[in-house]
């Protein structure tokens, strides 16, 4: 029987300003959409391999390339939702050669790219690959030490599949430097034997349902963005705001102005590194934006 994980929870602060929810999605065996393609086996399927990798290596003495595609299913998502947030949970799959440290000599710096067409985890090979290209890809630097977990935010890549299904088709995972070796990122599949360590991919999102409002986050502009020691917020004359609301995602507000002026400089001195939720409400709607605080 196919089983894909699928937790939500429902964050609602008391006072109906922090609204939204959260989906964890983590297939298991069957269900899983995920494989290595290996340039050194240019015609064999891996989709059943225990290991989500990229490498550069060498086989018998000659050098070769490891890549891995993954696709998360989104149909648990409500039609209508506004993704904040997705994060790609990746669990390691610590062989003693797979991290910097001898005989890894590379830098193992690896991106992940939006794959563009269809494949079967069942039969994609290296020489059947799917294309992919550099749309909202994500460079995940080079990890030094085998840390239990890596955790890599995906949003906009996630976005785009689920806004733009007929072009996006998950993620492939590559090292950057596929020249030298010894280079190697290697991760558990939803294949390995080990339940916990299957990838998981974790989504906050608002649905039609919570907002119930029009959006109006084409008409509000927020920047900078990441953002250090200020952020400007600037609302056309159209609309009238009556509250700016800056919350962080476990639904605290961290920052409250009432009837602000349309063109507003928030001071972000008194706040932590992190990621932020941010919420314009006017009588028009609402603006859901998510900013980045370094």
């Amino acid at each position: 029987m196919k089983t894909i994980i699928i937790l939500l929870f429902f964050a609602l602060q008391v006072n109906c300003i922090a609204q939204y929810d959260t989906l964890y999605i983590k297939p298991d065996i069957e269900s899983g959409k995920d494989a290595m393609i290996y340039h050194q086996y240019p015609s064999t399927n891996f989709g059943t391999y225990e290991e989500f990798s990229c490498a550069t290596w060498t086989s018998g003495g000659n050098p070769t390339v490891l890549r891995s595609l993954i696709c998360f299913p989104l149909s648990a998502l409500p039609a209508g939702s506004t993704i904040l947030k997705a994060n790609l949970h990746l669990w390691v799959w610590a062989y003693s050669y797979n991290w910097n440290g001898n005989p890894l000599t590379g830098d193992n710096t690896f991106t992940l790219n939006r794959i563009t067409e269809d494949w079967d985890a069942s039969t994609v090979t290296w020489n059947n690959a799917p294309t992919f290209d550099n749309a909202n890809m994500v460079t995940v630097p080079a990890i030094s030490s085998p840390t239990t977990k890596k955790v890599i935010n995906v949003t906009d890549l996630i976005v785009d599949q689920y806004t733009n299904p007929l072009n996006n088709y998950g993620m492939l995972i590559k090292c950057v430097d596929e020249v030298n070796y010894y280079i190697v990122a290697a991760f558990a599949s939803s294949d390995n034997a080990t339940d916990s360590l299957h990838p998981m991919l974790e989504i906050i999102y608002t649905g039609s349902s919570s907002i119930g409002e029009t959006d109006l986050g084409a008409e509000v502009s927020v920047y900078p963005n990441p953002a250090s020691s200020f952020l400007m917020i600037d609302c056309p004359a159209s609309i009238q705001v009556s509250e700016i609301i800056i919350e962080d995602f476990s639904g605290r507000v961290v920052y409250r102005e009432q009837s602000p002026d349309l063109k507003k400089c928030i001071d972000l001195s008194g706040l932590n590194s992190g990621e932020y939720l941010i919420r314009i409400i006017a009588s028009e709607g609402q603006a859901l934006k998510t900013i980045i605080i370094e």
